[in-house]
């Protein structure tokens, strides 16, 4: 089979792309992005550069369409946000694609729709309250100190407020923008990452992220078995029918009770907590048999960020005493002694992106989406 991945930038991609050659597939790379890590793997047999999607979607089509037709590809597969302009085009591309409509990723994506999808499941969302700019919380008469804020559209918790003063969450406004203000939970954080086809689900892992860049992306992950965020997960993908990768967050209290906080319809990192044993390949392109779950329970990392990051992370959650223990006992999720180019070349990766970061004066972390976010714009 020949599968094309799209999002060559995200450690996921490059997973993938290893399971799949292992499999005995031939795999195809694309990405807006020319220095994508994935790209030059020796599990990729090729690798295209295509057009930002959010410049122009005709032409993110038509690039994708002359792959897919000049290399016989079977499936496609993304893993980042370019999911939805993929969504938006479906139906140019003549292949097989592991992805809803947009219409449904749409409903899923938006922090205030998805809760209100939730509202009547056994895990809820947290109380929440639909903003059309952050000066209508001071309608509303409850300490600002007691929720959390964020746009309905955003990713990595960039821009998201923890119990922010008055002050900071007027600075913070903007008139042309909505936001989700969502009851502050406190208590021990999961994430998922699954798959689906038709509602049925194919793939799921839970995990908890030991340390995070910022309050962001998680960079080291360990797995974990719980009962009630599996049954939520298979009953979510049942009731909208859904196809392709997603990822929630959940958090749950000291009383045990569990939330789900919010939704991503693409790929997250715990793909990088199964083994190269474990039928994650033949759960994406239709294998049957039960629901394919990790088999390590050691954490994983993103071994590059973990020294830098990672150590920050310690020192401001006071896990010090366990940051060197947690680095020597986590597996590594992009570097392979045999694939050593995807690792040499990181350097060139990020200097792509902080060049992207110092032109548009962004974050590096926007800097690294910057050309595939969506935010509910018509496609």
């Amino acid at each position: 089979m020949n599968v094309l991945i799209t999002g060559s930038r995200a450690p996921v991609a490059l997973d993938l792309a290893r399971r799949f050659q292992r499999a005995g597939h031939t795999v195809f790379q694309a990405d807006s992005l020319p220095r994508g890590m994935a790209m030059r793997s020796n599990a990729v047999d090729r690798s295209f550069v295509i057009p930002r999607p959010v410049e122009d979607l005709s032409q993110f089509a038509a690039s994708l369409g002359d792959i897919v037709r000049g290399h016989s590809i079977d499936v496609i597969i993304p893993t980042c946000e370019e999911v939805f302009f993929l969504a938006g085009c479906r139906d140019q591309l003549p292949c097989r694609i592991l992805c809803d409509s947009l219409d449904v990723l749409k409903r899923i994506h938006n922090k205030w729709t998805f809760s209100e999808l939730v509202h009547e499941s056994p895990v809820t969302a947290p109380v929440s309250h639909l903003l059309n700019s952050l000066q209508d919380a001071t309608a509303i008469d409850e300490t600002t100190e007691d929720w959390v804020f964020k746009p309905v559209y955003s990713r990595f918790a960039s821009r998201t407020l923890v119990g922010p003063s008055a002050s900071r969450l007027m600075s913070a406004a903007s008139n042309n923008e909505q936001w989700i203000m969502q009851k502050r939970i406190r208590g021990t954080e999961f994430s998922t990452w699954s798959y689906a086809e038709s509602g049925q689900l194919k793939a799921h892992a839970t995990y908890r992220s030991l340390y995070r860049v910022g309050t962001g992306s998680g960079i080291c992950f360990v797995p974990e078995q719980h009962e009630e965020i599996l049954e939520f997960v298979q009953s979510f993908v049942l009731t909208q029918s859904f196809t392709g990768q997603i990822g929630f967050d959940f958090i749950q209290d000291d009383t045990s009770k569990l939330f789900v906080l919010e939704a991503n319809p693409r790929a997250t990192s715990g793909v990088h907590l199964f083994s190269s044993e474990d039928p994650v390949v033949e759960s994406l392109i239709g294998g049957e048999g039960p629901v394919c779950q990790p088999t390590p329970n050691r954490p994983t990392m993103v071994e590059f960020a973990m020294p830098f990051w990672g150590l920050i992370d310690a020192a401001r959650s006071g896990r010090l005493l366990h940051f060197l223990p947690d680095l020597l006992r986590s597996r590594w999720a992009v570097t392979r002694f045999l694939d050593p180019l995807p690792t040499l070349g990181l350097p060139l990766s990020l200097w792509q992106i902080a060049m992207i970061a110092r032109s548009e004066s962004c974050s590096l972390q926007t800097a690294s989406t910057f050309d595939i976010e969506w935010n509910g714009e018509p496609l």
